[in-house]
Order: C-alpha cells, then sequence, then structure tokens
C-alpha cells in the first residue's frame, strides 16, 4: 500500500494528471521493487493501481536477482535462503580464477547432467559474459509426492551463482524458472 500512494504522489504532483484522459499503464522501479502501476482519470480524479511484480534481492556485491512479491528469506552459513508458498531457493556462490575453471566446471555440470539422464537447459548472453546452465530432477519427498527441482547455475567470468529451486506444484516451476532468468552479474568497475 506504501507504494500506491506514494506512486500516486509522484503522479499527483506532476503534469501527468493534467493531461490523462483515459487509462495509462507504466512498469516502473522504485527502490528495489518493480511494479505495474494503472493510471487513469474518472471525472477530476487521478486514480492509480499498483501490482508489485518483483523484488530485487543483491546476494553478494556482485550478484542480484529478481524475486516474485511474497518470498521471505535467511542466511544459512554460505547460503542464501528464500521461501514462499509452493516455491524454495537456495542460493551459493563461489568463485574461480580463470575462463578455463569456468569452461571446465560447464563440461563437469554437462557430463554430470548427461550421466544421470537429467534434461538440461542452457542460455548464454550473445556476447557469452553469463552462460546458463541448469538441470531438472525429480526428489520424492515423501511416499508419493515428489517435487520438482532446478539445479541452475549462472557463470559469469569469475564467479557462479547456483541457485536451486524445489517446486512443490508444476504451476511453481515457471516462478522460478523467472526467477534465474534474472540473475545478474555487476562486474567491478
Amino acid at each position: 500500500m506504501f507504494i500506491v500512494y506514494l506512486a500516486y504522489g509522484i503522479l499527483k504532483k506532476s503534469l501527468l494528471h493534467l493531461i490523462l484522459e483515459s487509462r495509462h499503464f507504466y512498469f516502473a522501479t522504485l527502490g528495489h521493487y518493480h511494479f505495474a502501476l494503472t493510471v487513469w482519470r474518472n471525472k477530476d480524479q487521478l486514480l492509480a493501481s499498483c501490482i508489485i511484480m518483483d523484488m530485487e534481492y543483491q546476494l553478494t556485491t556482485r550478484w542480484k536477482i529478481d524475486l516474485p512479491d511474497g518470498f521471505q528469506h535467511r542466511k544459512e552459513g554460505a547460503h542464501g535462503v528464500f521461501w514462499t508458498s509452493g516455491l524454495t531457493m537456495i542460493t551459493t556462490v563461489f568463485n574461480y580464477e580463470s575462463d578455463k575453471e569456468r569452461q571446465v566446471l560447464l563440461e563437469n555440470l554437462r557430463d554430470k547432467a548427461l550421466t544421470e539422464g537429467y534434461k538440461t537447459i542452457e542460455d548464454a548472453d550473445e556476447d557469452e559474459f553469463l552462460q546458463r546452465f541448469g538441470y531438472l530432477q525429480t526428489d520424492e519427498i515423501q511416499l508419493g509426492h515428489t517435487r520438482l527441482v532446478l539445479h541452475a547455475f549462472t557463470l559469469a567470468p569469475q564467479s557462479c551463482l547456483q541457485t536451486s529451486f524445489y517446486a512443490d506444484r508444476p504451476e511453481d516451476f515457471d516462478a522460478g524458472l523467472r526467477a534465474w532468468k534474472s540473475a545478474a552479474y555487476l562486474p567491478v568497475d
């Protein structure tokens, strides 16, 4: 609610309310929140509604990730643990010295997935600054109840963000996949 009032206050003080004749949609970032704002005029009133879409989490000085609103989090040793109903994510960051070590890690991950027969997902930026590799497996947590697990690795030139997503329901998997794709590395200037 705070963001709705803040966004409304910002818009009310601007010239936008003078020219709005119909509904307008805006996507914006305020602090660490990403939100969608809908603004419309109803007679002489400017109305706004806001939906918080994602929250940006700074995992380390170099790694950040966007998660849907509603995640709780805690730190357990070197791991970040994030959870909400139906989805848990565990993060770990580790470093290596050279691009050769990065390629060896990637080959080892591919070999493990192939040996175990896991389905894989692979993606890279156009300039291959970030490479993404993940594999899917099922995990039986109770007799007759399995969950889908995505072990995802985002590899930068000298650092890797490992994120493991545990989805209790198939419909929760997409949120984990979007979060993984949002992982960003901030190089040193």
